[in-house]
């Protein structure tokens, strides 16, 4: 047994098929394929099952990911350790609304501290975050984990999640906007426009806001969305962290105001969520999210994250 093919078999199991993850390997998926089958000659048992849509893990390759998780995590401390030149890498789950804001607070002081370090944060939808801890994710960031009851379910496959604070949701129109200059806003001032949002398959925005509008648009690049709203097309609602956001406003692209819906939760929890088992230098970056993420009630007591 090689370790790259446990490397192979780890991607495969995380990308969710052979092609997409011979595409971040920078190998060809026939090279994949044949590793895998090694791998699985080896083992004894077969660890994919395929479908239409990619591969998923049996119940053996459930057991076998474990292990290489652990086995790989063994083999970059030991790297680590002989040769300090040896660049170290991990991947940090978090959806793309919070990417840039916990690049900037959190991931970039890191590796300020830690050049030797390399952190990659990888954008989810919130209704995908379970099943990437199932293909073998090891750290996210999570917010607002409760649609979907995701943080429970997390517990359930032994990971551990602890609360870091809370963010407050705004609502963001265009400066262009014939509402941007009123004080305060009503319901009835936006029964005829439309909110815009970025999302996947699940729908678990538009259930709290879209019937205040007067329609909605779901699109796949958090870039246009904002572009929409930015042309005064639609409104948009995102975490008031969101550092786009906050650069266009003091741009003078984009004002914000405060959600006028009643009954409509304004403000979301964050929790940091980790496997329970961490390689040292995940275990490192653990640590310092607990206490570094801006107003971390994991770390003291300041309450709410604060923008730059």
């Amino acid at each position: 047994m090689r370790l790259e093919w446990l490397e192979y078999f780890i991607t495969t199991a995380d990308a969710g098929s052979i092609s997409a993850a011979a595409e971040r390997l920078g190998m060809t998926r026939p090279a994949v394929s044949t590793a895998l089958k090694k791998l699985e000659q080896d083992v004894g048992q077969e660890l994919f099952l395929k479908g239409r849509a990619g591969v998923s893990l049996t119940p053996e390759g459930e057991r076998v990911l474990d292990m290489a998780q652990q086995i790989m995590a063994l083999t970059e401390e030991m790297r680590s350790c002989g040769n300090a030149n040896v660049p170290v890498s991990f991947c940090v789950d978090t959806q793309v609304s919070m990417l840039q804001y916990l690049k900037e607070t959190v991931v970039n002081p890191f590796k300020s501290s830690h050049p030797d370090m390399g952190v990659r944060l990888r954008p989810v939808y919130i209704g995908d975050v379970v099943e990437e801890f199932r293909r073998g994710a090891r750290l996210a960031v999570v917010l607002d984990g409760r649609e979907g009851r995701v943080i429970e379910r997390v517990k359930g496959l032994g990971c551990e999640a602890v609360f870091l604070g809370t963010v407050t949701r705004k609502m963001f129109l265009g400066a262009g906007h014939p509402l941007a200059a009123r004080d305060t806003l009503t319901p009835e001032d936006l029964k005829n426009e439309y909110i815009a949002y970025y999302s996947g398959g699940l729908n678990h925005i538009s259930r709290h806001y879209t019937s205040y509008f007067a329609g909605e648009y779901r699109l796949a690049d958090i870039e246009d969305v904002l572009s929409l709203a930015i042309r005064n097309e639609a409104v948009v609602i995102l975490p008031a962290q969101t550092l786009r956001c906050s650069r266009l406003v003091r741009a003078g692209a984009l004002v914000e105001k405060d959600i006028p819906f009643p009954g409509v939760e304004k403000v979301a929890p964050v929790h940091a969520v980790r496997a329970a088992h961490l390689s040292a230098v995940e275990q490192l970056f653990w640590d310092y999210l607990l206490v570094s993420y801006p107003g971390s009630d994991a770390g003291n007591e300041a309450g709410a994250p604060v923008m730059p």
